[in-house]
């Protein structure tokens, strides 16, 4: 090859080159585009997973016979009594009831409508304990279906509820994040198992001897909620009667 023609090859892969280099930026920042665009609509997908509530009882009603939250297991080193209960209505709602609303979204940081109207009114109950026997559970809402104590973990799912420690500590799903003094949206969020049969119990742990938790609104629902504004029962399958 002369070195007339072995130049021009050397320039054309210079500039072929430089036109790949100058591309690569262009190519490298439509895909980072691209996969913003993916992850946002990703996001969004996880919020309309259908949203059906699968534990009973949500609003902690009370059994007229047994004095207790129909449906909730609680450990029997537990103790449980009504703290209060918030009205559905504004006009019916109490000063006491009208400032745990505003001390929850206070808390929270979130608009919970204090002074408009709720679909219904819910309870809110204290669980106390001052001692650890050979189980450290603290309580979980039973589950829609024949297997009632265990949440069967092939589908996307979200256990939460509005908690606020009043002494003591509590880890762990509906308890995640629990601070004490302070109102806060505890929840997990369950991705699908591949594994065959698989379950949970989704209930906190105790983590101290003694302690005093205030929960309201405790469920599992099909699907993601990550922002406690969004956290109200939505449809249901049956209730627990």
């Amino acid at each position: 090859m002369s070195e007339a023609l072995l130049g021009k090859a050397v320039d054309a892969c210079e500039a072929l080159t430089s036109s790949v280099e100058g591309h690569a930026g262009k190519i490298n920042e439509a895909l980072a585009d691209a996969i913003n665009i993916l992850n946002s609509k990703a996001d969004k997908f996880d919020r309309y997973l259908p949203r059906i509530c699968i534990t009973n009882n949500p609003f902690l009603d009370f059994d007229s016979e047994t004095n207790l939250p129909t449906g909730l297991y609680i450990h029997s080193d537990v103790t449980v009594e009504l703290y209060e209960t918030i009205s559905g209505s504004p006009s019916s709602r109490t000063p006491e009831q009208l400032s745990i609303l505003d001390d929850i979204e206070s808390d929270l940081g979130v608009d919970i409508r204090k002074n408009e109207y709720y679909q219904r009114g819910f309870n809110i109950v204290k669980l106390s304990w001052k001692s650890l026997a050979s189980s450290d559970w603290l309580a979980f809402p039973s589950f829609i279906g024949d297997y009632a104590s265990s949440l069967p973990t092939q589908n996307k799912c979200t256990v939460g509820a509005f908690v606020k420690v009043l002494s003591g500590e509590i880890s762990g799903y509906w308890g995640t994040g629990a601070e004490r003094g302070v109102w806060h949206f505890g929840s997990s969020s369950i991705n699908p198992s591949d594994s065959f049969g698989r379950y949970t119990h989704a209930h906190p742990a105790r983590k101290s001897v003694e302690g005093e938790v205030l929960v309201a609104l405790p469920f599992a629902t099909t699907g993601y909620i990550g922002s406690a504004n969004h956290w109200f029962p939505q449809i249901s399958i049956k209730d627990l009667k």
